[in-house]
């Protein structure tokens, strides 16, 4: 359900009181330009006893359309408590009492440098029997903020994560495709890549994408139409988004990149984007019990898309004319176990479809 900020306490209220608030989650999802007025949805939501986490978003999915402010309220079958992950606090799986809930809402601070170790955590204490769902929270400026929450308050470099009940049908796409490669990162620290080819990895990408569309000034309005693919056998690459660089070239990208990984130098056309979109929204259209299509989207991609993002929203949707409007997120990093008993992967650039069952 879709609120805005201005009148939201009684209907938000309303909704509350159709569930049992001993079997339920709330999920919150803000609009970045609303962050200020977390604090208080936090107050409001305690003073009603309910268990609830969320996070904001450059932007949120309503319908067919990307909106700059308000917030979806997304309520979870769930027995289980959400659960907070940070570096200093790990995930144990006896934190969930309740096992046969095996499907996993995850969301994680999208600018964090720990995102990689928090998922790496999360897959080794739950295995390939959990299906896990989400993406990175914060704020298009690319400034690290307070961005995720729960009842207990509003933090960053961090994850929260609930189970459910609910089944999920995910499928994954992108529709980039490789320009250049393959080149070598041949050093690396977490989401830094500092040389490509034992070179410097500003120069290297410079050169292949050319001086006249990268430079130092505006590099992201330029590397958001060449971002790096990582091969994954039997999947498309995983996509790494390059979002800027430091004073010695090095190129900081959301998602870690392990040192010599083997990179391609990808690029599209908006068509191909809008196909992935629709194709991943066909692979999740036969469910077995009417479904909620949740979507969490790269911002990229509609930086990319421009006025033709709601081409990819609409070719969604018309995939699942019988659910309830379509709700999602425009995230900074993507989450999704590729398929089911498989690894989960943090993704860039990517849309990631999911039929919930209600």
């Amino acid at each position: 359900m879709f609120y805005l900020f201005d009148n939201y306490i009684d209907p938000l209220k309303s909704l509350i009181q159709e569930f049992d608030i001993n079997e339920t989650v709330f999920l919150f999802l803000v609009a970045e330009n609303n962050k200020e007025e977390i604090p208080t949805l936090i107050d409001e939501c305690n003073k009603i006893n309910i268990k609830f986490f969320g996070g904001f978003f450059p932007k949120i999915i309503h319908g067919n359309k990307a909106l700059d402010e308000g917030f979806i309220c997304h309520p979870i079958p769930s027995k289980n408590s959400p659960v907070f992950i940070s570096k200093e606090k790990l995930f144990h799986s006896q934190s969930f009492s309740h096992k046969d809930e095996q499907n996993i809402y995850l969301l994680i601070d999208g600018l964090s440098s720990n995102s990689q170790r928090i998922i790496e955590n999360i897959y080794e204490q739950l295995g390939t029997d959990y299906q896990i769902f989400g993406g990175g929270t914060g704020s298009l400026s690319l400034n690290q903020h307070l961005s995720v929450f729960d009842n207990h308050g509003i933090y960053k470099d961090c994850a929260i994560i609930c189970s459910t009940k609910s089944e999920f049908t995910i499928d994954v796409k992108h529709g980039w495709n490789r320009l250049y490669g393959p080149l070598v990162a041949t050093k690396t620290d977490k989401n830094w890549i500092y040389e490509l080819n034992w070179q410097n990895a500003f120069e290297v990408y410079q050169e292949i994408i050319g001086k006249d569309v990268i430079d130092k000034e505006d590099f992201f309005s330029g590397a958001k139409n060449h971002p790096f693919g990582l091969s994954k056998e039997g999947y498309e690459d995983i996509i790494r988004d390059p979002i800027l660089i430091n004073e010695q070239g090095a190129i900081k990208c959301v998602g870690e990149i392990l040192e010599n990984t083997i990179v391609y130098i990808m690029g599209a056309e908006k068509t191909d984007l809008i196909n992935a979109a629709n194709i991943a929204a066909q692979n999740v259209k036969e469910t077995k019990k009417p479904s909620q299509l949740f979507l969490v989207d790269c911002i990229s991609r509609l930086l990319f898309l421009e006025d033709e993002y709601e081409k990819e929203l609409e070719v969604c949707s018309a995939q699942h004319k019988t659910s309830p409007n379509t709700i999602g997120v425009l995230s900074l990093g993507e989450i999704s176990s590729l398929s089911k008993n498989k690894m989960v992967e943090y993704l860039n650039k990517t849309i990631v479809v999911n039929a919930i069952e209600k």
